[in-house]
């Protein structure tokens, strides 16, 4: 299951701001200063998800990674230096199924050979405004600016995500859609039988250390 590392409260830019002059020590004091700041968090493996679903001939099928790790900082009171580094592990792909699992981890799909990890990180951290949680998940609600990489294809994608925190307990979701033909994945007599559209969920129980 997966493992992630939570410095600061929990969830997904890796924008720094800081204190003097120049602006390049005005930066690297303000990142000190928050890493000095900064509250761990420890993921609860059993209850953290990434998953994904498709439509494969007419039909839904969900997907998860079972192994990712994240590096995240969050703090809904100063949400400049928020950030969120998540690097997912393709070969950990499971659609309970042997014969889906070889097709995803071939070249046309994933690549794992030559593309072994995908990507996601940050760019700003928001507050949602007119962008409410797809899970219909309520409260405290966030937009994730980010990059996505997935066989080494960049693609910019926004993260809507409700965050719950009480005392040392914290539970983020989260849900978003891409195009997996922006990525190159897909290919072989598979491909026409599998929606161009992905779903992916994030699902996280994280406590303070």
């Amino acid at each position: 299951m997966p493992r992630a590392c939570f410095r600061s409260a929990l969830l997904a830019a890796t924008v720094v701001s800081g204190l003097a002059l120049p602006t390049t020590a005005w930066h690297d004091a303000r990142t000190a200063a928050h890493a000095a700041d900064a509250a761990g968090w420890r993921l609860v493996d059993a209850d953290s998800h990434l998953t994904f679903r498709v439509r494969q001939m007419g039909a839904t099928m969900d997907g998860r990674f079972d192994r990712f790790t994240a590096d995240i900082e969050f703090d809904p009171d100063d949400l400049d230096p928020a950030s969120a580094r998540v690097i997912i592990d393709m070969a950990s792909a499971d659609v309970d199924n042997a014969q889906g699992n070889r097709i995803l981890a071939s070249a046309p799909w994933f690549d794992v050979a030559n593309h072994p990890r995908a990507v996601f990180e940050t760019t700003a951290i928001r507050p949602a405004e007119n962008d409410p949680n797809p899970t219909g998940d309520t409260g405290p609600g966030y937009r994730a600016e980010a990059q996505l990489t997935i066989k080494g294809r960049t693609q910019t994608l926004a993260l809507p995500f409700t965050l719950h925190v009480d005392g040392d307990r914290a539970h983020m979701t989260g849900e978003t859609t891409l195009d997996r033909h922006d990525f190159g994945i897909g290919g072989g007599d598979a491909d026409d039988t599998v929606s161009e559209t992905v779903t992916v969920r994030v699902d996280i129980i994280a406590r303070r250390n």
